[in-house]
Protein backbone atom coordinates (compact mmCIF):
# COMPACT_ATOMS: atom_id res chain seq x y z
CA UNK A 1 0.00 0.00 0.00
CA UNK A 2 2.51 2.18 0.86
CA UNK A 3 4.47 1.92 -2.68
CA UNK A 4 1.29 2.27 -4.14
CA UNK A 5 0.68 5.06 -2.75
CA UNK A 6 4.54 6.24 -3.06
CA UNK A 7 3.81 5.88 -6.70
CA UNK A 8 0.64 7.57 -7.15
CA UNK A 9 2.30 10.90 -5.69
CA UNK A 10 5.14 10.53 -7.97
CA UNK A 11 2.79 10.42 -10.98
CA UNK A 12 0.97 13.42 -9.50
CA UNK A 13 4.06 15.20 -9.40
CA UNK A 14 5.09 14.32 -12.88
CA UNK A 15 1.41 15.20 -14.28
CA UNK A 16 1.99 18.86 -11.97
CA UNK A 17 5.65 19.53 -13.01
CA UNK A 18 4.09 18.63 -17.17
CA UNK A 19 1.61 21.04 -16.50
CA UNK A 20 3.59 23.80 -14.80
CA UNK A 21 6.05 23.29 -17.90
CA UNK A 22 3.34 23.28 -20.12
CA UNK A 23 1.86 26.47 -18.92
CA UNK A 24 5.60 27.86 -18.93
CA UNK A 25 6.30 27.29 -22.73
CA UNK A 26 2.92 28.47 -23.77
CA UNK A 27 4.15 31.71 -21.55
CA UNK A 28 7.27 31.87 -23.54
CA UNK A 29 5.82 31.50 -26.91
CA UNK A 30 3.15 34.27 -26.35
CA UNK A 31 5.92 36.18 -25.15
CA UNK A 32 8.48 35.93 -28.21
CA UNK A 33 6.76 37.72 -30.70
CA UNK A 34 6.89 40.84 -28.13
CA UNK A 35 10.16 40.04 -27.37
CA UNK A 36 11.23 40.10 -31.48
CA UNK A 37 9.00 43.21 -31.87
CA UNK A 38 10.76 45.31 -29.04
CA UNK A 39 14.19 44.17 -30.85
CA UNK A 40 12.94 45.62 -33.89
CA UNK A 41 12.03 48.86 -32.70
CA UNK A 42 15.22 49.47 -30.69
CA UNK A 43 17.12 48.80 -33.60
CA UNK A 44 14.49 50.67 -36.08
CA UNK A 45 16.94 53.36 -37.07
CA UNK A 46 20.02 50.55 -37.49
CA UNK A 47 17.74 48.79 -39.88
CA UNK A 48 16.04 51.36 -41.76
CA UNK A 49 17.87 52.38 -45.04
CA UNK A 50 16.88 54.48 -48.14
CA UNK A 51 18.49 52.07 -51.67
CA UNK A 52 19.38 54.90 -53.98
CA UNK A 53 19.16 53.66 -57.76
CA UNK A 54 21.24 53.76 -60.37
CA UNK A 55 21.35 52.24 -63.69
CA UNK A 56 24.20 50.96 -65.75
CA UNK A 57 24.20 50.33 -69.34
CA UNK A 58 27.20 49.85 -71.20
CA UNK A 59 28.94 52.53 -73.31
CA UNK A 60 29.96 52.14 -76.48
CA UNK A 61 28.76 51.48 -79.84
CA UNK A 62 28.95 47.67 -81.06
CA UNK A 63 25.83 47.18 -81.85
CA UNK A 64 24.67 46.65 -78.17
CA UNK A 65 21.19 45.38 -79.42
CA UNK A 66 20.97 41.83 -78.19
CA UNK A 67 24.15 41.59 -76.71
CA UNK A 68 22.00 40.99 -73.64
CA UNK A 69 23.69 43.03 -70.79
CA UNK A 70 23.17 42.74 -67.19
CA UNK A 71 22.19 39.03 -68.06
CA UNK A 72 24.74 38.05 -64.92
CA UNK A 73 26.18 40.49 -62.46
CA UNK A 74 27.81 40.72 -59.54
CA UNK A 75 29.34 44.08 -56.79
CA UNK A 76 31.90 44.37 -54.74
CA UNK A 77 32.49 47.93 -52.73
CA UNK A 78 32.99 50.11 -55.30
CA UNK A 79 33.28 47.71 -58.34
CA UNK A 80 30.37 45.93 -60.44
CA UNK A 81 30.94 43.90 -63.43
CA UNK A 82 28.12 42.93 -65.54
CA UNK A 83 28.04 39.99 -68.35
CA UNK A 84 27.12 40.57 -72.11
CA UNK A 85 26.69 37.02 -73.18
CA UNK A 86 26.30 37.59 -76.87
CA UNK A 87 28.46 40.85 -77.59
CA UNK A 88 29.76 40.42 -80.88
CA UNK A 89 32.90 42.83 -80.25
CA UNK A 90 35.36 39.63 -80.31
CA UNK A 91 33.11 37.40 -82.68
CA UNK A 92 29.38 36.22 -83.20
CA UNK A 93 28.03 35.89 -79.54
CA UNK A 94 31.84 35.45 -78.12
CA UNK A 95 30.29 37.96 -75.19
CA UNK A 96 32.06 40.15 -72.52
CA UNK A 97 32.29 42.04 -69.38
CA UNK A 98 31.85 45.29 -68.96
CA UNK A 99 33.30 46.55 -65.03
CA UNK A 100 31.82 50.14 -63.28
CA UNK A 101 34.02 51.73 -60.49
CA UNK A 102 31.95 54.18 -58.20
CA UNK A 103 33.08 57.33 -56.94
CA UNK A 104 31.29 59.18 -54.31
CA UNK A 105 27.69 58.59 -56.21
CA UNK A 106 28.41 57.76 -59.58
CA UNK A 107 29.22 54.68 -61.40
CA UNK A 108 30.90 55.06 -64.64
CA UNK A 109 31.98 52.61 -66.74
CA UNK A 110 35.73 51.68 -66.26
CA UNK A 111 36.64 48.52 -69.02
CA UNK A 112 35.70 46.01 -71.12
CA UNK A 113 36.95 42.46 -70.60
CA UNK A 114 36.96 40.36 -73.32
CA UNK A 115 38.64 36.93 -73.39
CA UNK A 116 42.32 37.10 -75.21
CA UNK A 117 41.56 33.60 -77.35
CA UNK A 118 37.70 34.58 -77.24
CA UNK A 119 35.93 32.75 -80.31
CA UNK A 120 32.41 32.59 -81.93
CA UNK A 121 29.79 30.82 -79.57
CA UNK A 122 31.91 31.12 -76.48
CA UNK A 123 29.01 33.23 -74.50
CA UNK A 124 31.97 34.99 -72.41
CA UNK A 125 30.22 36.94 -69.38
CA UNK A 126 27.04 34.29 -68.89
CA UNK A 127 28.79 33.98 -65.37
CA UNK A 128 30.58 37.01 -63.95
CA UNK A 129 32.10 37.52 -59.62
CA UNK A 130 34.23 40.68 -59.01
CA UNK A 131 36.03 40.67 -55.71
CA UNK A 132 38.82 42.92 -54.56
CA UNK A 133 41.32 43.44 -57.45
CA UNK A 134 40.36 40.28 -59.12
CA UNK A 135 37.15 39.52 -61.34
CA UNK A 136 36.18 36.54 -62.80
CA UNK A 137 33.60 35.59 -66.09
CA UNK A 138 32.80 32.21 -67.43
CA UNK A 139 32.39 30.92 -70.83
CA UNK A 140 30.48 28.00 -70.27
CA UNK A 141 30.36 27.37 -74.11
CA UNK A 142 34.20 27.53 -75.01
CA UNK A 143 35.75 24.49 -76.30
CA UNK A 144 39.12 23.62 -75.19
CA UNK A 145 38.12 20.22 -73.42
CA UNK A 146 35.36 19.34 -76.41
CA UNK A 147 32.09 21.49 -77.66
CA UNK A 148 30.57 23.52 -74.91
CA UNK A 149 33.17 21.68 -72.25
CA UNK A 150 33.41 25.03 -71.13
CA UNK A 151 36.16 27.53 -69.56
CA UNK A 152 36.70 30.74 -67.37
CA UNK A 153 38.99 33.90 -67.43
CA UNK A 154 40.65 35.78 -64.26
CA UNK A 155 41.55 39.51 -64.65
CA UNK A 156 43.77 41.55 -62.26
CA UNK A 157 42.99 45.41 -61.71
CA UNK A 158 46.24 47.29 -62.26
CA UNK A 159 47.28 50.13 -60.21
CA UNK A 160 46.32 52.68 -62.72
CA UNK A 161 42.96 51.07 -63.59
CA UNK A 162 42.97 48.86 -66.09
CA UNK A 163 42.10 45.45 -66.00
CA UNK A 164 44.44 42.22 -67.32
CA UNK A 165 43.98 38.81 -68.05
CA UNK A 166 45.39 37.06 -65.81
CA UNK A 167 44.86 33.65 -66.17
CA UNK A 168 42.51 31.14 -68.16
CA UNK A 169 41.06 27.96 -66.52
CA UNK A 170 39.78 24.29 -67.74
CA UNK A 171 38.62 21.85 -65.78
CA UNK A 172 41.73 19.12 -65.76
CA UNK A 173 38.73 16.70 -66.47
CA UNK A 174 36.94 18.75 -68.44
CA UNK A 175 34.63 16.73 -71.21
CA UNK A 176 32.61 17.53 -74.19
CA UNK A 177 29.73 19.53 -72.92
CA UNK A 178 30.44 19.88 -69.31
CA UNK A 179 29.83 23.43 -69.91
CA UNK A 180 32.41 23.91 -67.07
CA UNK A 181 32.20 28.02 -66.24
CA UNK A 182 28.16 28.05 -65.89
CA UNK A 183 28.37 29.97 -62.73
CA UNK A 184 31.47 30.91 -61.46
CA UNK A 185 32.53 33.19 -57.59
CA UNK A 186 35.48 34.73 -56.26
CA UNK A 187 36.16 35.61 -52.75
CA UNK A 188 39.73 36.56 -51.00
CA UNK A 189 42.23 33.95 -52.62
CA UNK A 190 39.94 31.80 -54.16
CA UNK A 191 37.80 30.91 -57.14
CA UNK A 192 34.82 28.99 -58.01
CA UNK A 193 32.94 27.54 -61.12
CA UNK A 194 30.69 25.37 -61.78
CA UNK A 195 30.30 22.54 -63.97
CA UNK A 196 26.29 21.21 -63.65
CA UNK A 197 26.45 18.93 -67.24
CA UNK A 198 29.10 16.97 -65.34
CA UNK A 199 28.72 13.40 -65.70
CA UNK A 200 30.76 12.33 -62.43
CA UNK A 201 28.14 10.90 -60.06
CA UNK A 202 25.51 10.33 -63.48
CA UNK A 203 24.41 11.79 -65.87
CA UNK A 204 24.13 15.96 -65.82
CA UNK A 205 25.12 15.24 -61.59
CA UNK A 206 27.27 18.15 -61.53
CA UNK A 207 30.42 19.31 -60.23
CA UNK A 208 32.35 22.99 -59.37
CA UNK A 209 36.34 23.39 -59.17
CA UNK A 210 37.84 25.68 -56.19
CA UNK A 211 41.36 27.17 -57.60
CA UNK A 212 43.77 29.09 -55.37
CA UNK A 213 44.78 32.37 -56.60
CA UNK A 214 47.02 33.77 -53.81
CA UNK A 215 50.34 35.30 -55.61
CA UNK A 216 53.15 33.11 -55.96
CA UNK A 217 56.13 34.55 -53.88
CA UNK A 218 59.10 35.96 -56.49
CA UNK A 219 62.29 33.93 -56.37
CA UNK A 220 65.36 35.96 -57.03
CA UNK A 221 68.41 34.38 -58.23
CA UNK A 222 71.47 36.28 -57.00
CA UNK A 223 75.00 35.84 -58.95
CA UNK A 224 77.38 33.09 -57.60
CA UNK A 225 80.13 33.97 -55.80
CA UNK A 226 83.64 32.30 -56.19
Amino acid sequence: GVCLHFKKNIRSEKQLNRTEKGVGMRRVFKAVPMIILALFLSNSEVLAFNPVETKIIAADDDNPAYDYFGGSVSVSGDYAIAGAKCDEHIATYAGSAYIFHRSGTVWTQQAKLTAGDGEQGDIFGSSVSVSGDYAIAGAYFGDDNGSMSGKAYIFFRNGDGTWTQQDKLTASDGAERDHFGNSVGIGGECVIAGAYYDDDNGTNSGSAYIYDISPKPEISVSPARY
